[in-house]
């Protein structure tokens, strides 16, 4: 999978999504901490300081990253954690 942050298309193969900016912050955010348990406190704190912070927003640019991992690699996951601490 290829990632272009400046131009926003997440890329596998030939298939492209187009990504909005703030929903390429959190997927950059959350590949630089791959495998790691990233809290949701600290993405609103860490991404969201150029953007509105609200857990509507984080929980939008979650869902899309979802779908769009759906459509381009199946296996590529964003799990959520309950109750999880790091």
């Amino acid at each position: 999978m290829e990632v272009s942050p400046i131009l926003g298309p997440v890329q596998l193969g030939s298939e492209m999504e187009k990504v909005d900016p703030f929903v390429m912050d959190v997927l950059n955010f959350l590949a630089f901490r791959s495998g790691q348990t990233v809290l949701r406190e600290e993405l609103l704190t860490e991404v969201w300081s150029a953007h509105d912070a609200s857990d509507e927003n984080l929980t939008l640019a979650i869902s899309i990253l979802r779908k769009v991992f759906r459509k381009l690699d199946p296996k590529t996951r964003v799990s959520t954690c309950s109750n999880c601490q790091k």
